[in-house]
């Protein structure tokens, strides 16, 4: 697949180890011109965008620290949120510190009160946009970035392909966890959907390394198929 490949990573709480898997198999295989996220898959992305091995970013999944093991909070704080934020807060700031994209990068954001949608681009986006795109309603804290305050990136549509540009080359990979899309395939397009339902709200906020390796392995399957499907002309 030497044509130059723009990916697309949706939301979905820890079911972005699908992505981690997914990303496995086509390391190395893909001539990789930009990536595009929204909530956990702008992590995923500022990642892969990085240059950062697969190997290794699964292992940061499969022994996932406290950022992954969710605190919950009741009664609820001024903040309105039910979860702390400060754990995963301390791993984006980590990550972007340590790590910084190599090919274009863009973070989805939901813009507060009229819930536009915004697509922030590096060297501009950081951890902060990271943890904006993450902050899910109710869950994390709306996070504020310049004059306005922003929440999570995959609100409407969990994959965000309204940011995908015409601008952008041909060939788009688009991995939608939630299947909640309206997107359809097009020649230059694949979109990229578990073939099994990977579990429930819960599951997607409670860390268990055997459901993380198993999220895994039905990426690095999907991410084989995508392989053999998505061939230049």
């Amino acid at each position: 697949m030497s044509e130059p490949l723009t990916l697309v990573l949706g939301g979905g709480g820890l079911f972005g180890a699908y992505q981690a898997g997914l990303w496995l198999a086509l390391e190395g295989n893909v001539a990789l011109d930009g990536v595009i996220g929204a909530s956990i898959g702008a992590v995923n992305g500022w990642a892969i965008a990085s240059g950062v091995p697969a190997r290794e970013w699964i292992d940061r999944w499969l022994h996932a620290g406290p950022w992954a093991r969710m605190e919950w909070r009741w009664p609820l704080r001024r903040s309105g949120a039910l979860l702390n934020a400060a754990p995963y807060e301390r791993f984006l700031r980590e990550l972007c510190e340590t790590h910084t994209p190599r090919v274009r990068y863009g973070c989805a954001v939901t813009e507060l009160p009229r819930l536009n949608k915004k697509l922030i681009t590096y060297p501009e986006a950081g951890w902060r946009h990271l943890a904006a795109s993450c902050a899910m309603p109710f869950l994390f804290p709306p996070v504020k970035l310049a004059d306005k305050w922003c929440i999570d990136g995959g609100l409407f549509a969990a994959c965000p392909m309204w940011a995908v540009t015409d601008a952008e080359p041909r060939r788009v990979l688009a991995v939608d966890c939630w299947n909640d899309g309206p997107w359809e395939e097009s020649a230059g397009t694949l979109l990229v959907r578990p073939r099994r339902s990977l579990g429930s709200w819960t599951e997607m906020l409670a860390f268990d390394a055997d459901r993380t390796a198993r999220w895994i392995e039905a990426g690095r399957e999907d991410g084989l198929e995508v392989l053999r499907r998505f061939r230049p002309s």
